[in-house]
């Protein structure tokens, strides 16, 4: 079960007028909000419900009875405490630049989603949104850890040739990078695009190119997804633990909210991508150099056969390639996956 484009805005509501009443709401209160037959309301607690049990392992509404549509039910989110949820219309209001927005209560991935809309999309357009129910990273690694905790966003851009894509994973890094400049946080990026923070993954980059057959004017299309861990609650901090994961801070902690973020981040990639666009990675390679996580450190280089390669990190060209001192001279790799990492100036057991 999925939410149709005009029921996405109301699921929206639904999730901020719950999230608003600490005690909950009935649904004849609700249906007096949405402006929605009590039918309508338990579909979109049933959906998004459904979304939340499949990602997060529990329900995200929680009912005082099982007739949804009973005008007496009790609806809460209580139990997950206050959400920083999306607000669509300060982050319309923040967003400058070339693009179209969707702001949604749940999709399957939003990189899918707008690979489905290609045919109509132009360079800048956006999706956010709240739950994503097939959420993937690089090497079809998939990932969501908590309700309103994390964001999950992505953005097209139009390039005529591939060649022009050259570098396009690390110049996303350089935008998000960018983005969170205000929180002063020591942000390094480990080639080609993960965000980490005291070594540990703070956001994944998931960059995709495709040639719409239904697009008459050619060229290639980039879809930039990314996933950025925000707060850190305590139901997840041994999750975080274990897997050497990181967030921002903690729910109240932070100068920005999870709108802002989302806004910067937009802002930040529009912009970026523009000169990107015209002039490639040249110019970007000394601000890369501020945030190379693996620079100086000895690494393990899976290639794409399989092979492994153990070298010393040395930084990138200006195609965005990764540069390794190997015991063959330097080289330089487009393609490859970092499976180890030692210490800076260290050499791994």
């Amino acid at each position: 079960m999925g939410l149709t484009a005009l029921e996405q805005p109301k699921a929206l509501a639904l999730l901020h007028a719950l999230n608003a009443a600490s005690q909950g709401l009935t649904v004849q209160s609700l249906v007096a909000q949405l402006k929605l037959p009590p039918e309508h309301v338990a579909l979109l607690v049933q959906t998004l419900n459904e979304a939340a049990t499949q990602v997060l392992g529990r329900t995200l509404i929680v009912s005082s009875s099982s007739e949804l549509t009973s005008a007496a039910t009790i609806l809460s989110t209580a139990q997950w405490g206050k959400l920083d949820l999306l607000n669509t219309v300060s982050l319309w209001q923040q967003l400058h630049g070339r693009g179209r927005l969707s702001v949604l209560a749940v999709t399957d991935s939003t990189n899918s989603l707008l690979e489905r809309c290609l045919h109509n999309c132009v360079s800048g357009d956006a999706v956010v949104s709240e739950l994503q129910t097939a959420a993937r990273g690089r090497r079809g690694n998939r990932w969501q850890l908590g309700m309103a905790t994390q964001l999950s966003l992505s953005l097209v851009w139009k390039f005529n040739t591939t060649q022009e894509t050259w570098g396009l994973p690390l110049l996303v890094a350089l935008a998000v990078v960018e983005a969170l400049s205000p929180l002063k946080l020591p942000l390094q990026i480990k080639w080609p695009n993960d965000l980490y923070l005291h070594d540990s993954k703070l956001c994944g980059i998931l960059v995709e190119l495709h040639n719409p057959p239904l697009k008459q004017d050619g060229g290639v299309w980039a879809v930039i997804g990314i996933g950025l861990n925000v707060y850190a609650d305590a139901a997840l901090a041994t999750r975080l633990a274990k897997r050497q994961i990181a967030a921002l801070g903690h729910l109240g902690s932070l100068a920005l909210d999870r709108t802002t973020i989302a806004a910067r981040i937009i802002n930040a990639l529009r912009h970026k991508l523009q000169d990107f666009a015209c002039q490639g990675f040249g110019p970007f390679v000394s601000q890369w150099e501020q945030y190379d996580y693996l620079r100086g450190r000895q690494v393990v280089l899976e290639l794409d056969d399989g092979h492994q390669l153990t070298a010393v990190a040395v930084g990138t060209d200006k195609s965005g390639r990764l540069l390794l001192d190997t015991a063959m001279g330097r080289q330089a790799f487009a393609s490859g996956h970092i499976v180890k990492v030692g210490r800076q100036g260290a050499l791994m057991p």
